[in-house]
């Protein structure tokens, strides 16, 4: 039997830091008690710990995407600052020699 699509969003949210321990104890305790009562998420836990290799696999990837991201925004920033120094200079220097 499905309990409350809300608590179901909360259990699937939670999972991965119940079963690492990471949650407190009252937390733990609900958790435990909604994968008895609730058959749609003992399914899902089931298939999520079957899967979870799988699963931090894709994570990792992802992970390694926005470091790429980050260093090519870094690498942009970096030649854009570069850029628009030396448009500076160059201005400056051709309106010295107006000047002059």
């Amino acid at each position: 039997m499905r309990v409350c699509k809300s608590q179901c969003s909360m259990f699937k949210e939670l999972y991965r830091a119940f079963i690492n321990g990471e949650v407190d104890k009252e937390t733990s305790e609900w958790m435990a008690e909604h994968k008895k009562e609730c058959s749609f998420c003992r399914e899902w836990a089931k298939s999520f710990e079957e899967n979870k290799e799988d699963i931090l696999d894709d994570e990792k990837i992802n992970k390694n995407k926005s470091i790429d991201a980050k260093e090519v925004i870094d690498r942009v920033k970096i030649t854009v600052t570069v850029s628009l120094g030396i448009i500076i200079f160059i201005v400056l220097l051709a309106s010295s020699r107006i000047i002059a």
